[in-house]
């Protein structure tokens, strides 16, 4: 059996990835481990990326994964998303030592923009959230990558006093999220699931460019 690894720099994404697994091992038939927090900087060099890689990866050889992936924003970076992979996967292979795959998976632009990809799993909260024609124009079809996807979020939001919370509404969210329905409408997701192996998207290498 595969055994994933994964690793990203973002408080929100280390919630609320692992209650996406379930969905993720029924589809791969791969074991997925809890994401490793990272203290970086998503747009941060490349290489100092690459430094604080090296002690994950020593426990993580120690856990005998098969495959890791850095999961990262891409921020305001104006490089394309599979520009910037590459950079920092060729970083990490010079600064690390390692016997596992490797990818790098860049979000676009952030987090969020996973979020709001699966309008359904908002839906599904309409205590929270009031996903409204001009939400859903926004985000759908295959436009959460494209979008300022906090503002929408917030836009998203019952109650004028009420404010979004990166970490539990993210992790509420996923918890209600189909992966499918994700990848519908955010490009960077879908190289997620093509990376970890899920079969709708195995044989889909869309470059991130």
């Amino acid at each position: 059996m595969r055994k994933i690894a994964i690793i990203t720099e973002g408080e929100s994404e280390w919630g609320a990835l692992p209650t996406l697994y379930q969905q993720l091992r029924d589809a791969t038939g791969a074991s997925f481990l809890h994401p490793i927090l990272l203290k970086v900087q998503p747009d941060g060099p490349p290489a100092k990326i690459a430094r604080e890689c090296k002690t994950a990866f020593k426990l993580l050889a120690e856990k005998r994964v098969t495959l890791v992936v850095v999961v990262l924003d891409r921020e305001e970076r104006s490089e394309p998303a599979g520009e910037l992979a590459r950079q920092i996967e060729d970083a990490i292979r010079d600064a690390c030592h390692f016997s596992f795959d490797l990818a790098v998976v860049m979000k676009d632009r952030a987090f969020e923009n996973w979020v709001v990809a699966d309008l359904d799993a908002l839906r599904a909260q309409p205590s929270r959230f009031n996903v409204t024609a001009a939400v859903e124009r926004a985000v759908s079809p295959d436009r959460a990558d494209r979008i300022a996807a906090l503002d929408q979020l917030k836009r998203a939001l019952r109650g004028s006093n009420v404010t979004y919370d990166k970490r539990q509404d993210s992790k509420r969210t996923f918890e209600k999220a189909d992966v499918l329905r994700i990848a519908a409408n955010s490009r960077s997701f879908r190289h997620f699931l093509h990376t970890v192996g899920h079969p709708s998207y195995a044989t889909q290498c869309q470059a991130m460019a």
